[in-house]
């Protein structure tokens, strides 16, 4: 694993591999297809609807093409990977490639930083042709911004519209605001910057919001504000007061990712289940050969049950919701259960973890014990004379801010990720709280989960191997 999103800091965690990795600039392309969804509704009806599909590995270029090879090259690469058209197929649905729709591609830039790799749109040149995105009060944006223009001066002429200034006025105050920041003058040729847009809003006395699409990433308190949206390198600036102040309002966290705390199942112990005979409301039980066989019984009576698939060729269990016409109310589910399903009681009853047994095969019910005697672990309580032990090693003060006062005893290590002895440290109450919600999550869910990134694998495990050291030596004679 190279990075992980932390929603706290809206931002990146990045590993010793991943520092090595983004050693060098990383741009990386996230693709929405154009699809066209085909299907049939559970009362047979057929229905055909348009919309975007999203792609979740995304796509590496060289960092020197054009938007239009980029663009050219992106669309290659998918249709290479999908050549029959089809992107994804369900039970009842299937999802294509729509030729005649418009592709979303969102660009992330990942640099080098000495504090650590850093995603940003910040410091990418904001002149060349706009692209057509679905955007926040989109019928307030400047008129000149969806102008075709070749200049690299699209922000200048935004300004200036807004401003109601002319735009030599703005060119010789961006060439200020170019020699301030980075103290060239070639804004001109590559196009602004948005730093250079927020120090020509602090040489105008004026805020600045500058947003990657609807989300809040930079801010400059004041008024009178210049607002602007990026969406691949093209900045789309707000000519309407109001609207203007709104977006100013958003915060940079008013759109965070949630985790999903993972939740028991509800779904009863496998001992409860019934041997399916016909459909009925309940939890019922079919060997796992025979799986098939009762969902082409249900589709050849014009029944259509969703199907919870174990893998990609296997179903783990069949779920229909009973009608008026089937005289009877409720939902029918059928759980597959495998052959071996009396030895893995028996092995559950002897090993006496508490573990509910709901139709899992060997592999899967293995992987589940192991989990469970990982995170078998108590949590010990410091003793009077530890505690003391420990405030005189650290002169009575917090280890983190030096604070001295009311204190806590935090793991070192937290519990859920250790697996050896439980060290203990004395903090402030403020610095443990932060020090706990900066934590990873996942591992109190799984604590041996793995993480695959096919770009990485790609270029660092794939990539070519140095020789090896080797030792000559002379032949004896």
């Amino acid at each position: 694993m190279v990075r992980r999103y932390d929603p706290s800091t809206n931002d990146y965690r990045y590993t010793a591999l991943g520092k090595q990795f983004y050693s060098k600039r990383q741009i990386q392309y996230v693709v929405k297809v154009p699809a066209i969804f085909t299907g049939t509704r559970s009362n047979g009806q057929s229905y055909t609807r348009s919309g975007f599909f999203p792609l979740t590995n995304p796509v590496s270029l060289a960092q020197n093409l054009t938007n239009a090879q980029r663009d050219v090259k992106i669309k290659q690469s998918v249709n290479a990977s999908y050549p029959d058209g089809i992107l994804s197929e369900y039970s009842e649905e299937r999802v294509t490639i729509d030729g005649t729709g418009i592709w979303n591609i969102s660009e992330m830039t990942t640099t080098p930083h000495a504090d650590g790799p850093q995603v940003s749109i910040v410091d990418r040149p904001l002149g060349t042709q706009p692209s057509i995105s679905i955007l926040p009060f989109a019928e307030h944006i400047c008129r000149s911004a969806f102008e075709d223009w070749d200049d690299n001066m699209c922000c200048v002429r935004q300004i200036s519209e807004i401003l109601d200034e002319s735009i030599e006025i703005v060119c010789d105050r961006m060439d200020e605001c170019e020699n301030t920041v980075y103290g060239t003058s070639r804004w001109r040729e590559n196009g602004a910057t948005c730093k250079m847009i927020f120090e020509y809003a602090r040489l105008t006395e004026r805020g600045a919001c500058c947003m990657h699409g609807d989300k809040v990433v930079e801010y400059l308190p004041g008024r009178r504000a210049l607002v602007f949206t990026i969406v691949s390198n093209h900045a789309y600036f707000y000519q309407n007061d109001r609207v203007r102040r709104q977006l100013m309002n958003r915060k940079t966290h008013d759109f965070e990712r949630i985790k999903r705390e993972s939740r028991e199942s509800k779904t009863p112990d496998s001992k409860e289940w019934v041997h399916y005979k016909k459909a009925a409301p309940g939890h019922f039980w079919m060997w796992e050969e025979y799986i098939d066989d009762v969902r082409s019984e249900f589709l050849s009576c014009g029944r259509h049950p969703k199907v919870v698939l174990k893998d990609e060729h296997r179903i783990k269990s069949l779920s229909y919701t009973l009608t008026k016409a089937d005289d009877q109310k409720g939902v029918c589910i059928i759980h597959t259960i495998p052959r071996e399903v009396h030895e893995i009681r028996a092995w559950l009853s002897n090993l006496g973890l508490g573990i509910v047994y709901r139709g899992e095969g060997p592999p899967n019910i293995s992987y589940k014990i192991l989990i469970r005697l990982l995170k078998q672990k108590e949590r010990y309580y410091l003793m009077g004379e530890e505690r003391h032990a420990l405030m005189e090693a650290n002169d009575y003060r917090c280890v983190s801010c030096g604070e001295r006062g009311n204190v806590e005893w935090d793991h070192i290590t937290s519990l859920s990720t250790s697996f050896g002895e439980q060290l203990f440290e004395p903090m402030c109450p403020q610095c443990h709280a932060l020090k706990t919600s900066d934590e990873p999550r996942e591992f109190d869910s799984d604590p041996i989960v793995s993480h695959f990134n096919s770009d990485v694998w790609e270029k660092y495990v794939m990539s070519e191997r140095p020789p090896g050291p080797y030792i000559q030596t002379e032949a004896c004679r």
